[in-house]
């Protein structure tokens, strides 16, 4: 959400999770073993529950170490690199940058005009040649004789290698200060990580698979807390950290479902030239999530308040996908026609959320 050190923030979170991974798995070792993938389906929904929360976290158990380690890494790679900096390189940022793989291109207009290349020609040659895939085609100074293509993309061979070369168009070259080497332990290695984090390194199937795990360490999530809250309020211990509780996961996993939906017609149905659009999304995206959690440490009835919320993302849902179709139905059409059928399976999905909601 751009939030001021948000990066770091979620570093933290996500050093959190890590820690309850391992302190989790510590704690259900013993049950883990003797009860593999036990579900009682017969017994109270208390245990049904139980049953489900150690299941999952069984199942799911090296997708969340995965994610976890990689986002405190890539979040918090500012611990490793502040006493790189300081120590090694003596406050030498670029020096750190340029030994660790890393290029970053500044280019400034000189004001003299020069003929660019044709860029379908370009990218479709330099694919040809290195065997890659061009997922990206950043353009500094176009039409200047400064101009410098950026290409990134993945080779064909290996496990997500990235590409990357910077074109210098006034002399037709690759130079090699841009260039830097590909044969960088920590800057391959960084992008293993994003590829692994983000499940860049395969298709969709593999996406699905992060989906539904993702999903389902959630739902465990939320069984552990509901089983938490359900056996302190028979003994009645610790009310005020109870309430806290309760409150939080009834208005947190509500709210997300909510505010998703609100931030999903509000991208349909704001103008393009709204200032600050995409800030306006995301603050709205915050604020419903906000009021929803705290409406959640007031909330006495829950199925009426998780019912309400559903209904009310499940009607958000079908007005977005009724004003899409009604307003940029022809261009979803034209584009789904010509090979880009994206945006009609983003409507198919909201569509089909709207009713299962």
């Amino acid at each position: 959400l751009h939030l001021p050190q948000g990066l770091y923030m979620v570093g933290v979170i996500t050093l959190f999770f890590f820690v309850i991974i391992i302190t989790g798995v510590i704690v259900q070792l013993k049950k883990i073993i003797k009860n593999f993938f036990l579900y009682r389906k017969d017994q109270t929904t208390r245990s049904q529950m139980n049953d489900m929360h150690n299941i999952v976290g069984v199942i799911s158990l090296p997708y969340a170490l995965m994610y976890a380690l990689s986002g405190v890494i890539l979040n918090l790679l500012i611990l490793v690199q502040i006493p790189s900096v300081l120590v090694l390189y003596k406050g030498d940022l670029d020096g750190v940058t340029r030994d660790a793989g890393f290029y970053s291109h500044r280019s400034i207009a000189s004001g003299e005009s020069l003929a660019m290349p044709d860029l379908k020609s370009f990218v479709d040659n330099l694919a040809r040649q290195n065997n890659t895939e061009i997922t990206r085609l950043n353009i500094y100074a176009y039409g200047d004789k400064n101009a410098v293509f950026q290409v990134d993309g993945l080779y064909n061979t290996g496990f997500n290698e990235s590409f990357t070369r910077y074109y210098q168009v006034s002399t037709d070259s690759y130079p090699s200060e841009m260039n830097l080497s590909e044969n960088n332990a920590f800057a391959r290695g960084l992008v293993i990580l994003y590829s692994m984090h983000f499940a860049n390194y395969a298709g969709t199937d593999m996406r699905l698979i992060y989906f539904v795990l993702a999903i389902a360490f959630c739902g465990m999530i939320v069984a552990g807390n509901v089983l938490w809250v359900v056996k302190r309020q028979r003994k009645n211990e610790y009310p005020k950290t109870l309430a806290f509780t309760r409150g939080a996961t009834l208005g947190g996993c509500i709210g997300v479902i909510t505010a998703t939906a609100f931030s999903f017609f509000l991208e349909r149905t704001l103008p393009e030239a709204l200032n600050e659009r995409e800030h306006l999304i995301e603050y709205a995206f915050g604020v419903v999530l906000l009021l929803i959690t705290i409406a959640g440490f007031f909330a006495h009835k829950i199925r009426p308040f998780i019912g309400y919320n559903l209904i009310t993302s499940g009607i958000l849902l079908s007005v977005t996908v009724a004003f899409e179709w009604l307003v940029f139905g022809q261009t979803m059409i034209a584009m789904f026609n010509n090979g880009y059928p994206m945006l009609g399976y983003v409507s198919f999905a909201l569509g089909l959320s709207a009713i299962l909601l």
